[in-house]
């Protein structure tokens, strides 16, 4: 039987992230109404009840989609994969579809945004050249993400790590991580003493979350279908490392140090999805580079349309199917 064209991949793959992008929209801008602020509870600047909520979901939407950006441009830095494009913004999608009130909780988006950045300035440790001003910045831009999200202070456990990694551990460069990493909290205490602002507080606390779920097949079917692809992106992506340059398997191990440590915190924050949408940063990466070696890829492109497809249908009630609609 012949290969399917490559051009059949990039419409399937295009029409995928098009049906997933405007329903996206249309959940975010249609149905979605009130501004979720669980994730506020663990920050230290909070704004997202100043705001319009018109303004906290174009601001959400934005940021989110950039902070995805970065993924394409850390593979378009480090050659993980040719090639690969559009296909780094599918898991992101569906799960702002499966959580679109992720998107109006502005403090987690804008702490995924800087951990996002932490990882792109961190991988280019392995050049070795300017290492502390690398190290410096990447650990400021984790200090900044504790403004918006106290309990990333446990994730800086796994910059550690994965600065052994990618150059050995030095004294020097741990003072220099450090330094970066308390330096915005260091201003944020000044500041909010030189205005004797109080009404705040730092919670390190673990405690098991409470996960809900939406109670139906459509739900249930896109989301395992989610994780399906994202450990088949891990473990494919494990194993074509194997092939890769000494860099490359190093820099994609941070990306894996990351992923446990956010899924890992997240089960005992009590905050689940504003610490679980960090692990897509690295399955985002994942994803793309599975998709580029996966010979049949346009099956997974087909598989994902029709669930998606499947769930607009039951999410809206459209699908009035009893045995569809709940499993109760």
């Amino acid at each position: 039987m012949a290969a399917m064209n490559p051009s059949k991949w990039t419409f399937l793959e295009n029409a995928l992230i098009a049906i997933a992008f405007f329903y996206l929209l249309f959940v975010l801008f249609f149905k979605l109404e009130v501004v979720d602020e669980e994730s506020a509870d663990n920050a230290l600047i909070s704004f997202s009840s100043f705001l319009p909520i018109i303004a906290v979901k174009i601001i959400g939407l934005i940021i989110y989609l950039f902070s995805f950006r970065l993924v394409f441009i850390a593979n378009s830095s480090f050659k993980f994969v040719e090639n690969a494009k559009a296909s780094f913004i599918v898991l992101p999608l569906i799960f702002a579809i499966l959580f679109p009130e992720l998107l109006v909780r502005l403090e987690a988006i804008i702490s995924l945004l800087l951990l996002s950045s932490t990882l792109l300035v961190l991988i280019q440790l392995h050049q070795q050249t300017n290492a502390k001003v690398i190290l410096f910045s990447a650990a400021l831009l984790h200090g900044l993400a504790l403004l918006f999200n106290v309990q990333l202070l446990w994730l800086f456990l796994f910059f550690i790590a994965s600065i052994y990694i990618l150059r050995g551990i030095k004294i020097k460069d741990l003072l220099v991580s450090l330094i970066g990493l308390f330096l915005p909290l260091f201003y944020y205490v000044g500041i909010a003493y030189l205005l004797n602002y109080s009404n705040y507080h730092i919670d390190l606390n673990f405690s098991f979350t409470k996960i809900d779920f939406k109670d139906n097949w459509g739900f249930i079917s896109l989301l395992l279908l989610f994780v399906i692809t994202a450990f088949l992106s891990a473990g494919q992506t494990f194993i074509s490392r194997m092939k890769m340059t000494v860099r490359n398997r190093d820099q994609l191990s941070v990306y894996y140090l990351y992923a446990f440590g956010a899924l890992l915190l997240a089960f005992f924050s009590d905050s689940f999805l504003s610490v679980a949408c960090l692990a897509i940063i690295p399955l985002s990466l994942f994803y793309g580079i599975m998709h580029k070696k996966f010979s049949k890829v346009w099956i997974l492109d087909s598989l994902w349309i029709l669930l998606l497809i499947f769930y607009v249908l039951v999410d809206n009630a459209w699908l009035k199917l009893p045995f569809l609609v709940t499993f109760a």
